[in-house]
Formats: structure tokens, C-alpha cells, sequence
């Protein structure tokens, strides 16, 4: 199976409220990464499928998966959707919440896990991003970053903690995500409503660059998610209803290019998480998906969106990842 693995490593980790427990599970199959958009066998309209893993249902405690193809069953037009004769082909499955599976024909491992103590910040661990052999996580509670050598899973170790200090513009109350390029980590805090990057050429030393705090000219409150494409940061402002583009080309002084905001034609009301593939960003929003053109990041475009309705459920989108043409979207509302 190609490019199922990400979604479903999504539900790996267990929380409670006394700590945060990460696990790191072993996965065996043969995984390719496809082009993020496909063509049909006519080869001139897109095909887009969205699987939507809701939370579960307090009534009944299922999880709902629905999978929603757009090939020929619609027409995309003018930035709209419009359904064509051949009815809509769902697929509609649910599983207890205790169960786990993962499409890769083989069944995951438990491989090891950390959880929070007196030496780590874990605590309200919010988002996790992995480059070469070390982890890093941002905690909402500790309003920090934990950084974690994971050179052998079964036992990963704690290497150090990059701690919220104004005075050294690190940034990181409430911190809620992170994401990486080169030797930069760029981390999003809600409570400070800013974008804070760090230099983590060596993990056990990681020093503060550059940051940007919310004004009147940006879009930065709650900033809920973030991502790197070459020169540019991407941050999805959840209270500003928008998409911020940062140019981050000076780690040390990164400045406003532009903003997107919810309009009649959009949906961006509440964006809550945004994937990068190519020229395109991906968004996961309070009413459904977004899907903006950012080849020229001065002067980002609506291409198309697809909001809540009677043949999806994607309300109070979430998160959202994109591979081999297609894109996963989980709805919290569903």
C-alpha cells in the first residue's frame, strides 16, 4: 500500500491527565511517495480522495471513516465543485476506539515510549517533529520544547528543553507546533501569539534566532500550525482566520509578506492545521478544507475549498496530510 502509513501513526500516542507518553511503533512495508496531485485516465481533471478519522462519538465510542473520491462523479469548475449524473461512491467503516490499524499489510510494534518526569518538559505535549535521530516536541503546559535522541527507539533520551525566556526572545508560551528545515527548528506559541526560530545544528545546544510577535499588519493570533517551504514559513492564525507568509530567507529577522484571511469564497474560518506539497498549501479548518496556490508567495490563490456538507464530514476539520494525490483530512465535529 502507498502513503497510508502517516495517517495512521497519527493515534499512537496515548494521553492521560497526569502525563504524556510517546510511542514510537514499528511499521514493516514498502512505501513510496507519489506526485501530490493525480490525473484520471482522461488525464486532464484532477482527482482529489479525502478520508476523513473523526473523534470518537461519546454516545456510542466508534470511530467514522469516510472516504470521498473526486474523479469523474464531479466537475471542478470555476473554483466550484459540481456533482455529475454517476452518483457519489462512499465508503463509510467503523472500528471500536480501542483498535488499531494501519494499511501496510503488516500489524505495528510496540517499540518504546518516554514519558514526562522531573528531567523532561512533556507535559501538554501538543506536536512532534523527527529530523535524523532526534525528536523534538512542543509542550503547551511547560511552554517549551523537549528535544529527544531516538537514535535507538526502544529507549529514547532526553538531550534538553528549550525554555519560554522573554529576555532571550524565546517565545513559547502555550507552544503548539513545530516544524523544521535545514538546521532550523520554527516553532508556533499560541500564548505569545508569535513564531519563534531556533539555530539546532547541535541538538544538545539549540540557540535562539529570530522571532515575530502578532501586530497590526500580520496575521498571528493563535498561531496554530506552521510550515516551510524554501524561503517561506506558512502559519495557519486560528482567531485571525488566516494564513500568515513569513519570509524567514534571515533566520535571524523573519518579516511579514502577506496574509490570507476567510472570505465568501474561502474556507478559512478557524484554520486549525496546513500541509505544504509543491506549490499548494492544505488547509484543515473549523468548516472543511482549503486549498490555496502559493507558486508566488506575494500573491498566494484560492483554488478551490470543500466545506461540510450531506456527502462529506469534514466539520471542524483538524489536521489534514497530503500523499500520492491524496489528502487526509480528520474532523473533530463528525
Amino acid at each position: 500500500m502507498k502513503g497510508y502509513l502517516h495517517i495512521s501513526l497519527s493515534i499512537i500516542l496515548a494521553v492521560s491527565s497526569l502525563m504524556f507518553v510517546i510511542c514510537f511503533v514499528e511499521a514493516r512495508g514498502d512505501f513510496q511517495h507519489e506526485p501530490a496531485l493525480a490525473t484520471n485516465n482522461n488525464g486532464n481533471k484532477p482527482e482529489l480522495q479525502i478520508t476523513q478519522h473523526g473523534y470518537p462519538n461519546r454516545a456510542d465510542s466508534l470511530y467514522k471513516s469516510v472516504t470521498t473520491r473526486f474523479s469523474d462523479n464531479f466537475q471542478i469548475d470555476n473554483n466550484t465543485i459540481t456533482r455529475n449524473r454517476e452518483p457519489l461512491k462512499t465508503n463509510k467503516t467503523s472500528t471500536k476506539n480501542s483498535d488499531l490499524s494501519i494499511t501496510t499489510g503488516n500489524n505495528p510494534i510496540h517499540v518504546g515510549a518516554i514519558s514526562d518526569d522531573v528531567t523532561t518538559t512533556l507535559e501538554g505535549a501538543t506536536s512532534i517533529y523527527v529530523s535524523g535521530t532526534y525528536a523534538y516536541v512542543t509542550s503547551g503546559y511547560e511552554d517549551a520544547v523537549e528535544i529527544l535522541d531516538i537514535s535507538d527507539p526502544t529507549s529514547p533520551i532526553h538531550i534538553d528543553s528549550i525554555l519560554r525566556e522573554e529576555i532571550h526572545g524565546t517565545y513559547l508560551a502555550n507552544a503548539i507546533d513545530v516544524c523544521f528545515s535545514g538546521e532550523h527548528a520554527y516553532v508556533t506559541s499560541g500564548g505569545d501569539n508569535a513564531v519563534v526560530i531556533f539555530d539546532i545544528s547541535d541538538p544538545s545546544n539549540p540557540s535562539p534566532n529570530g522571532f515575530i510577535i502578532d501586530s497590526e499588519i500580520t496575521t498571528l493570533n493563535w498561531p496554530r500550525s506552521i510550515a516551510v517551504s524554501g524561503d517561506y514559513a506558512y502559519v495557519a492564525a486560528t482567531y485571525e482566520h488566516g494564513i500568515e507568509i513569513l519570509n524567514i530567507s534571515n533566520s535571524f529577522n523573519p518579516t511579514h509578506v502577506i496574509s490570507v484571511t476567510d472570505n465568501k469564497s474561502t474556507a478559512l474560518n478557524s484554520p486549525m492545521n496546513l500541509f505544504i506539497s509543491g506549490d499548494y498549501v492544505y488547509v484543515a479548518s473549523y468548516e472543511g478544507f482549503e486549498i490555496l496556490d502559493i507558486s508566488n508567495p506575494f500573491s498566494p490563490t484560492h483554488v478551490i475549498s470543500v466545506t461540510d456538507n450531506f456527502a462529506t464530514a469534514l466539520s471542524g476539520a483538524t489536521s489534514v496530510f497530503v500523499s500520492g494525490g491524496y489528502a487526509y483530512v480528520t474532523a473533530g465535529f463528525e
